[in-house]
Order: structure tokens, then sequence, then C-alpha cells
């Protein structure tokens, strides 16, 4: 079989079932659309959760500091000043 053999081969099967195919194509298009809106929506929840397992870490981190700080304080290594709290 040529090129032109399956071209009319298409053409006739697209006359015959021109509708199913459109059908098909706008149901593929309207999944697709859902798909991406999923991705979209699990892309936003993961950056979400990043930002604030950032901020948890950042603020342990300040925490941690704070008390190390204050512990200093007790035994006397420092010289006594007010403690500055992180922001």
């Amino acid at each position: 079989m040529d090129v032109s053999d399956y071209s009319n081969e298409l053409q006739t099967y697209l006359l015959g079932h021109g509708d199913d195919l459109l059908a098909h194509i706008i149901q593929f298009n309207e999944v697709m659309m859902r798909y991406q809106a999923a991705i979209k929506e699990v892309s936003t929840k993961l950056e979400i959760l990043k930002s604030c397992a950032d901020t948890i870490a950042e603020t342990d981190r300040k925490m941690l500091e704070l008390r190390r700080r204050i512990e200093q304080q007790k035994d006397g290594q420092t010289e006594k000043r007010p403690l500055e709290f992180p922001e």
C-alpha cells in the first residue's frame, strides 16, 4: 500500500465516523484540561508545604539559638545582657 491508499482509506473512515472522532477529540481536550489543573493544584500545594517547612526550620533554629544563649547566661559563660528575641 502506498501513501495515497492510506490517505483514501483515512478519508473514507472520517466521512463515516467524523462525528465520533470530533467527540473523542473534545473529550480528550477536556481530560487534558483537568489533568493540567490537577498538576497545577498539586504543584501549588507542594510549594506551600515547602514554604511552611522552611518557616518551621527557621523558627526551630532561632529557638535553639535562644535556648543556648539562656543556658550560657545561667552558667555564667556570657555577660548578662538583655536577650534579643529573633524575628
